[in-house]
């Protein structure tokens, strides 16, 4: 498990804390998109919404999740935008 932002611990085992670290994963999707941070963060906590209301509505089965990515993804527009 690759810890580079978080700061895992056996103690903690399945958990991840927010360090002040810079995000390895973050840096890289600016390279290849050509986007600012602030529009990658903001793009990543919309997805995260999404995967939490999956999570909300106790969806798991990989067919439905696959289904509902699709369509949310193909509703966005550009980044940041539904």
């Amino acid at each position: 498990m690759n810890c580079n932002d978080f700061n895992c611990s056996q103690e903690h085992l399945g958990s991840l804390e927010r360090t002040l670290l810079e995000s390895n994963y973050l840096k890289e999707l600016q390279k290849f998109t050509g986007l600012p941070k602030q529009k990658l963060v903001a793009e990543l906590e919309i997805r995260k919404k999404f995967l939490d209301k999956l999570v909300e509505q106790n969806i798991r089965e990989i067919t439905k999740v696959s289904e509902m990515e699709k369509d949310f993804l193909g509703k966005r527009k550009t980044f940041g935008e539904l």
